[in-house]
């Protein structure tokens, strides 16, 4: 079994029948074929270039401060959110 890549979010399985799947719905690949679509590779082959191309250990470790980046900038909300939720109210007799 092969291994995919999808070449507009740069989800990855070990089933590149289950990335061509994924492919089809994908907006971030949809919009990467229309503009640009001989970047718009297949699974496999966008596995293959990703591998030999794109997967140093700097291009992994900003990956993960993105990624950390937005998770905890969706927390920090989260958190704005629920204290928010929780203020009392002014009382009306004052």
């Amino acid at each position: 079994m092969a291994q995919g890549r999808c070449a507009g979010c740069g989800l990855i399985d070990n089933s590149s029948t289950k990335i061509r799947q994924h492919v089809v719905s994908c907006p971030d690949y949809l919009k990467l074929f229309k503009t640009t679509p001989e970047r718009a590779l297949e699974p496999a082959a966008e596995f293959v270039r990703w591998q030999a191309e794109d997967n140093t250990k700097e291009q992994r470790a900003e990956a993960k401060d993105t990624r950390l980046a937005k998770k905890f900038a969706e927390l920090d909300q989260r958190r704005v959110n629920q204290v928010a939720r929780w203020v009392t109210p002014p009382d009306i007799l004052d």
